[in-house]
């Protein structure tokens, strides 16, 4: 059911996948990548332009943020939850906060699994060097490429 979600979520039947995706969650709420998942199908929701389908857009934010809360709480505190909170409010343009979180996994190691890292740095610098851009600071933006993305 799990992955008749995921098909659903990627092919754009959010209503659909996001029924899957709770049916799974009633007996796994622990499951964090399920929680991140059903945030992003709320996020993804809360985003389409066709606002006579979509009624209560600040319902469905809600909604986003208490999955995407309980993800950050399961999963605990690491690179990967704070990109992912990061890149959640940098969708709903709340670019101060999603600079917020960026930041936060520039400074966080990265983990380690199987002897090999896993390191956001230089995509959480990419989507904070575009929020630079587009604020029309492009020395700062050139400045976090610079130090966290060249090779």
């Amino acid at each position: 059911m799990r992955i008749h979600g995921n098909y659903s979520y990627v092919s754009g039947n959010y209503k659909l996948a996001l029924s899957l995706y709770e049916r799974v969650y009633r007996t796994e709420p622990d499951d964090y990548l399920l929680c991140l998942c059903i945030a992003a199908v709320y996020l993804s929701l809360a985003s389409q332009r066709r606002h006579s389908v979509i009624k209560n857009t600040n319902a469905l934010v809600v909604q986003a943020m208490t999955f995407l809360h309980k993800y950050y709480t399961v999963r605990g505190h690491c690179q990967e939850t704070l990109y992912n909170v990061g890149r959640a409010f940098h969708q709903l343009g709340q670019v101060h906060l999603a600079c917020h979180y960026y930041k936060q996994v520039l400074v966080c190691e990265p983990q380690y699994r199987n002897g090999e890292a896993y390191n956001l740095k230089c995509e959480a610098a990419f989507n904070l060097s575009l929020i630079y851009q587009n604020s029309g600071n492009k020395a700062l933006a050139y400045q976090v490429l610079r130090q966290f993305c060249t090779i």
